[in-house]
């Protein structure tokens, strides 16, 4: 690299002067810049090289001769030559941004299976230290056993549960799905289908969806377009009281129940009936907008927000933190997941009018829904609050309905046009794409109009 320094007369350098051996060899860079001339860049000579060169040089064994070579070489050589110095830093920056590239991968923890099992014992009376009978991996005696030639092993586990001729796996899911759809299960307590769990209202219609469920291949859509299609989910929610005395819960299905969309659904339908909503599938989770600071006090957590289509993302995809959960949700009655919730409460409080009316997504959705009633070609104010009505609630509204909201219409469009900056400033709300060729005050009047239709207790139930 300039000079005629190999790595073995490098080693008999160091050892040459054992007042330059037992520190860190500064004056080594000059002694070396001047005999041989060689740039010699580095600040210290490792421990473990230094006593290798120590050592008799006939006493170096094959591994130490390597230790010896590669440290002149990265040390020494390679940074007295410009060529390789160049291709160094290319590599450095290329492993940089490999390293980059793959800590973006989003990873989870896993669980691996050993490949030897620790043997596990009966603990007698609990004490690790006084280990009984040795036992094995297997599932309960009363149930049909595990297939021969299946491990005993989580794997083994799975197959059991997803056999087809395994009584309680289907039945539990297709019990749930239709509590989602129905607001209340075949079985009403979710999380027990024992002997201490309810009675299902409908035996023989939860064993034929269960036998549906494993036959279409565990098809979850396929079950749940079952239910959806069905005469019983297409009744009307209106309540006659004809059956009370026979059905006060409405277990046996006379009507449609009707019951509040859960805090996931309802940030969604507000996104769907203005337009807003992606139908983007898969991918990381994404960050919509939050109040300010939210994630001040989690070190290394903060809350960078989404930007475009993430925005608008179904809440399935919002990023959740156990604990901490995203508020729009936790006003809805969404649980914080330190443990499993099979069943999740339904409360009514002022708290989720507030946030209808005032977080960014809805007062969004809000703007934006206006703009689609502007934008929908309709020539006159009772068909435009008749389509704005029918695309919130699915229905059109009646003569009374359709006269209440031409007044708040009529209201809102004489305050913002009194009141300019204020209209400016509510259709100025969120990152969506705005029109700049619509009146300010009469798109302001609309979105509060739409607002209106969002916070409605039609908009936000399962009828």
């Amino acid at each position: 690299a300039g000079g005629e320094l190999t790595a073995a007369q490098f080693a008999e350098l160091m050892v040459f002067d054992r007042r330059l051996a037992d520190r860190e060899l500064g004056a080594l860079t000059g002694y070396l810049a001047e005999k041989y001339n060689v740039s010699a860049k580095f600040d210290a000579v490792p421990a473990e090289i230094l006593a290798i060169a120590r050592l008799p040089r006939g006493d170096w064994q094959p591994a130490q001769i390597q230790q010896i070579e590669t440290f002149f070489s990265e040390k020494v050589y390679f940074t007295a030559d410009a060529t390789v110095g160049k291709l160094t830093r290319r590599e450095e920056e290329l492993a940089a941004t490999v390293a980059s590239a793959t800590k973006a991968v989003p990873t989870t923890m896993v669980m691996l299976q050993q490949a030897k099992a620790t043997p596990a014992y009966v603990l007698m009376r609990g004490d690790f230290q006084n280990p009984g009978e040795q036992v094995t991996p297997d599932v309960p005696a009363m149930f049909p056993r595990i297939a021969e030639g299946l491990p005993r092993s989580r794997l083994g586990l799975a197959y059991w549960m997803s056999h087809p001729e395994h009584p309680l796996v289907a039945r539990v899911a297709v019990n749930r799905y239709w509590k989602q759809l129905f607001g209340t299960g075949l079985v009403k307590t979710l999380g027990d289908l024992g002997t201490q769990g309810d009675r299902p209202s409908h035996p023989k219609l939860l064993d034929w969806l269960a036998v549906e469920f494993v036959a279409s291949g565990w098809n979850v859509k396929h079950i749940q377009k079952l239910m959806l299609l069905s005469a019983t989910y297409r009744q009307t929610a209106k309540h006659e009281g004809q059956y009370d005395g026979l059905d006060p819960e409405n277990r046996f299905l006379s009507r449609a129940s009707r019951f509040r969309l859960s805090a996931e659904e309802i940030r969604d339908n507000a996104l769907a009936i203005s337009g807003l909503l992606s139908e983007k599938l898969g991918g990381p989770s994404v960050k919509p907008y939050q109040p300010a600071d939210y994630y001040a006090d989690k070190i290394g957590r903060g809350w960078e927000q989404s930007r475009g289509e993430d925005l608008y993302r179904r809440g399935l995809y919002t990023y959740w933190r156990r604990t901490t959960v995203y508020p729009t949700f936790q006003i809805f009655d969404a649980p914080s997941r330190e443990f499993c919730t099979v069943n999740r409460p339904r409360t009514n409080t002022p708290l989720q009018a507030l946030v209808l009316l005032n977080d960014p997504t809805f007062v969004e959705a809000a703007r934006v829904f206006g703009q689609r009633i502007m934008s929908s070609g309709l020539p006159t104010l009772a068909a435009k609050l008749t389509y704005a009505f029918e695309r919130a609630v699915a229905r059109a509204p009646s003569s009374a309905e359709r006269q209440v909201l031409a007044e708040i219409w009529q209201q809102q469009n004489a305050l913002y046009t009194q009141e300019q900056e204020a209209a400016r400033q509510l259709i100025g709300q969120g990152e969506s794409e705005k029109s700049g060729s619509l009146d300010a005050a009469e798109h302001a009047a609309w979105t509060a109009l739409a607002s209106v239709l969002l916070n409605l207790d039609e908009t936000i139930t399962r009828e």
